[in-house]
């Protein structure tokens, strides 16, 4: 009986001392930090991670990403979808982009890590004219937000998402709106995307420390009084 107690008290505090303690922590992506911007598509974030950010382009309304190609042609501003030098929409500059008549324009962002993502965006209508835009936000061919923007309007979004590693990807979606694709510029005013995610690593808690010691300690007591 009291080896049972014994082994039953050790085996608890094992199983207690074990268990994983987690904290989490957060990583900031600021697109407008973002590395190499002018020489590469896909291009590298702020912290080091390759292929993070994207600039493509889709057909006109269409959420459905596996659709979407890169931008292949550099602007002295950013990039755009075709060599033509008299078909320049879609593109994407440093802080705006720009609808196509034929196709949307695309921001992307790969997960580089799995966890919980908040996305802050602000955009406004760069012109005073125009028939204003459409904006999309999704996950890979999920929309999450949609807004109609206006001449003279801004807009800001903040929206909360589960994303996997390598394989899911937020998109900003820009489509011309009307039938009118001229004047539809939107300024990026902020997109920050914060990621939260949890520490894996095991870290044995000082008062289980304690209380496998003093079970350890009671059962060589037990025993030598058998």
């Amino acid at each position: 009986m009291k080896n049972y107690l014994i082994l039953t008290i050790c085996f608890s505090l094992a199983l207690l001392m074990f268990t994983e303690s987690s904290e989490a922590y957060q990583v900031v992506w600021n697109y407008a930090n973002r590395t190499d911007f002018y020489n590469t598509n896909p291009s590298p974030d702020e912290h080091g991670n390759d292929n993070v950010w994207y600039y493509q382009y889709g057909p006109l309304n269409s959420s459905d990403s596996s659709t979407y190609t890169n931008m292949a042609y550099k602007l002295t501003q950013g990039w755009k979808y075709s060599s033509s030098t008299s078909d320049w929409y879609p593109d994407v500059w440093m802080n705006s982009f720009h609808a196509g008549p034929s196709n949307d324009s695309i921001i992307g962002f790969r997960a580089p890590l799995s966890g919980e993502y908040s996305i802050h965006l602000v955009i406004s209508h760069l012109y005073d004219y125009g028939d204003g835009q459409k904006i999309y936000i999704q996950k890979n061919s999920t929309i999450l937000a949609e807004q109609i923007n206006l001449v003279g309007e801004s807009h800001t979004f903040d929206l909360d998402v589960t994303l996997d590693s390598d394989d899911d990807y937020i998109y900003i979606r820009l489509n011309k709106y009307l039938s009118s694709h001229g004047y539809d510029r939107v300024t990026i005013s902020d997109l920050t995307i914060t990621g939260t995610f949890a520490d894996p690593i095991v870290i044995p808690e000082p008062v289980s420390c304690i209380l496998l010691a003093s079970a350890l300690m009671s059962a060589v007591g037990l025993k030598s009084l058998k």
